[in-house]
């Protein structure tokens, strides 16, 4: 039988380079190698489950537009179901049909057998697709399971605090945190609030940018809370007046969740707050970015060039990282020697150096930049140039023959000169290494479910057009009319808007004659640049994102 390295190479949907990277990553994790292919973005999903099934002789079957027979649905405990992330599709009265992400797992079809007391015919689909088939299936009367589940998780946590005598010791509480965390994983949040009030704990979660309630929990439970969270995070349950930062990991499916861990002293106890770092939704495919398809072999031909500086700005939760972590896996290869400083690291890459910042035991950028100088590596990537020795080594090292990816606080692309120089770099040394800065934001995009497109324009879509120099057939705009999905908002998930600054011989004359950021940006135009607002009425009018999203991101201040 083939291995399924060898059926994914013969398919062409991995190269042998790729591939070998994500062996040596097996052989250092452990984990599944179909796995580690889907997060470093080398395959997708479809590519591992096409694979999968042919190594097992099964079929693979997209189960977007499946119909689900109720009666098959009936038949699977919909906790098993999600747990093993299996899919009822077609009963019979001897045999049922399911969709696994592996069809090869005996010992799951084996105890479905048991369960359903008939015989399996099992396909192979994809971990999105299931994960999607199931909310679909199990979707009757969720919200008020839902709240079935969290009042019981919730009395059951308050009869076990009731007889526990070690504060230590959360008994029930544990179910309850698990709930919470394992909540914003399914709603795809990236931060968890839990907030302290005077008479109940309001948790927030943060999804798609922008905060949204979760449960409402009572004012009983919240020092089990925090102590639960924070015997999890490894951190000293006795101290409550002063902040402290951990990491804790738990488990979800088939996934390894990791949350940094964030507590504040504030007048009703302790608020925490969590930022969930799901690996498997890291996105280091350059194609699912969101750059325009004129845009991006630009930024690809400036990260194969030799040595320079490559910046990245914007504010904070603008997706640098998935930007830059998706630049060094587009760069990565074994006879490539790539190292990281950063603070912190939030995902290990594979064959990928990587350093965390420590500035209590004296490593800072500037250190370690110094230190890593001496690995001998070909390319380097700085979290955050802070202060002007940083970004001054970081320079020296371009011109030395190193590529150089980092990130600056800026609000547009032109401003990254004067930044520079604001810091003490010399604009000479500056316009030699810089090769590009890319700016960007994070909007949020009409919902794929709901989405449709609006047939009667306003005076504001023709604005958006004329802006454009596009007539209403070349345009596709699109809004969300809201549906379960999307939590009835019209809007889920988000994409890049950028614009991307190649340093020219005009871009340097102009930096070395101490032009100011807006006569920069003009010359960057009229080199053919978007700017950040022109990049988003093109998305706005290709249907990616809605109006009232791009009005609300700021990027376009339409004349009234």
């Amino acid at each position: 039988m083939a291995t399924l390295g060898e059926i994914l190479v013969e398919k062409n949907y991995v190269s042998y380079e790729k591939l070998e990277i994500a062996l040596q990553e097996q052989q250092q994790t452990g984990k599944l190698l179909g796995d580690i292919l889907v997060q470093q973005g080398f395959i997708k999903d479809t590519d591992l489950s096409s694979a999968l099934a042919e190594q097992s002789d099964g079929t693979f079957v997209d189960i977007k537009t499946t119909h689900f027979d109720p009666e098959a649905v009936k038949l699977i405990p919909e906790n098993f179901a999600r747990t093993k992330l299996v899919v009822p599709i077609l009963a019979s009265q001897t045999t049922l049909m399911v969709a696994m992400r592996n069809s090869s797992d005996i010992h799951t079809i084996d105890e479905l057998q048991h369960i359903t007391g008939r015989y399996l015919d099992v396909v192979q689909s994809t971990e999105t697709d299931i994960l999607v088939a199931l909310d679909h299936c199990y979707a009757k009367n969720s919200e008020v399971k839902e709240k079935q589940v969290l009042d019981s998780l919730i009395d059951s946590a308050e009869k076990a605090l009731s007889k526990q005598k070690d504060p230590s010791d959360t008994g029930g509480v544990a179910a309850l945190v698990e709930y919470l965390l394992a909540y914003a994983v399914r709603k795809k949040a990236t931060d968890i609030h839990i907030e302290p009030t005077d008479t109940i704990v309001r948790s927030r979660y943060r999804i798609d940018g922008m905060l949204q309630p979760g449960p409402t929990l009572p004012k009983s439970l919240q020092s089990a809370i925090t102590t639960r969270l924070k015997i999890m995070a490894n951190l000293d349950i006795s101290i409550s007046r002063t902040p402290q930062d951990g990491q804790l990991n738990f488990e979800y499916g088939s996934k390894e969740i990791t949350l940094r861990f964030s507590s504040l002293p504030v007048v009703d106890g302790e608020k925490l707050v969590m930022r969930v770092l799901d690996k498997s939704g890291l996105q280091v495919e350059m194609d699912k970015l969101g750059f325009l398809p004129s845009v991006l072999p630009v930024y690809q031909s400036v990260l194969r060039k030799p040595y320079g500086v490559i910046l990245v700005t914007g504010p904070t939760g603008s997706g640098k990282t998935t930007t830059l972590y998706s630049s060094l896996m587009y760069l990565n290869s074994i006879e490539k020697n790539i190292a990281t400083l950063e603070d912190p690291v939030e995902y290990t890459l594979p064959l990928i150096c990587q350093s965390q910042i420590n500035e209590k035991a004296g490593l800072t950028f500037a250190g370690g930049l110094r230190a890593l100088l001496r690995q001998d590596p070909d390319i380097i990537l700085v979290g955050e140039m802070r202060d002007g020795e940083t970004a001054g080594i970081a320079i020296q090292a371009a011109l030395t023959g190193h590529l150089v990816l980092s990130t600056l606080h800026t609000n547009e692309a032109a401003g990254a000169f004067a930044r520079l120089n604001d810091m003490g770099v010399e604009s000479f040394l500056i316009v030699s290494a810089l090769l590009a800065i890319l700016a960007q934001r994070l909007v949020r995009q009409v919902c794929s479910e709901c989405g449709q497109q609006e047939t009667e324009l306003t005076d504001v879509h023709h604005q958006i057009l004329e802006e454009l120099g596009k007539t209403p057939e070349e345009a596709n705009f699109r809004k969300g009319a809201g549906c379960e999905s999307c939590n009835g908002t019209g809007s889920k998930g988000r994409i890049a808007i950028t614009e991307l600054l190649v340093v020219d011989d005009t871009i340097r004359k102009l930096a070395l004659e101490g032009a100011d950021s807006a006569a920069i940006e003009r010359a960057a135009v009229v080199n053919g640049m978007n700017n950040l607002s022109k990049d988003a009425l093109i998305k706005c009018s290709l249907g990616q994102i809605s109006i009232a999203d791009l009005e609300k991101s700021g990027l376009w201040n339409r004349q009234i």
